[in-house]
């Protein structure tokens, strides 16, 4: 199972073509006018795409596993750990998994969800929008920036929205909204 979800990523690295790009504070229209960043989801910038055996340790229920470490804005270091069914990645396979797909679905690039939200989680919490993060109460902050994806079937823009424990600096879900939902 490990080496056919091996093949599936490294196979998904090379056939990905799929430009993404961030733009804090600015319109899809400025942004398009605006040089700005981009990188190929599967190369070094994008995504190291997720190592199957650390996906398989959070199959497996080891729920403090880090799966992405960021440095994050206003609180340094975070993770984005396996977790459970209220929270980190386990979290977000069940209840936004989907919401990921459908984006690189969208653009008609193909490639794997969750290096999509891993990176854009990265995007988002190491360089957030202005006002962000916000303080959401009870010990939770969350983080937000526009993408812009491109791709055969046209181009999208979408923010991730990252709510991460002020606490103990873990990343509680993350998911793509058509504006900041903070």
């Amino acid at each position: 199972m490990g080496e056919v979800l091996s093949v599936k990523r490294f196979v998904a690295s090379i056939a990905v073509v799929l430009s993404l790009s961030v733009a804090s504070g600015v319109s899809p229209a400025q942004a398009a006018e605006t040089p700005r960043p981009t990188v190929a989801i599967g190369g070094d910038q994008a995504s190291p795409n997720l190592d199957p055996g650390t996906i398989a340790l959070c199959n497996w229920g080891y729920g403090d596993v880090s799966v992405a470490s960021y440095n994050a804005a206003y609180l340094g270091t975070i993770d984005l750990r396996c977790g459970d069914s209220a929270s980190g990645y386990v979290h977000i396979r069940a209840n936004h998994q989907g919401q990921w797909q459908d984006r690189i679905n969208q653009v008609g690039t193909g490639g794997l969800w969750d290096d999509l939200m891993v990176w854009a989680t990265g995007q988002a919490v190491e360089h957030p929008a202005g006002g962000y993060p916000r303080t959401l109460g009870g010990g939770k902050l969350c983080y937000s920036t526009p993408i812009f994806m491109s791709g055969p079937y046209g181009s999208i823009q979408f923010n991730p929205t990252i709510i991460v424990s002020d606490s103990n600096r873990k990343i509680i879900t993350s998911y793509p909204t058509t504006s900041p939902a903070c």
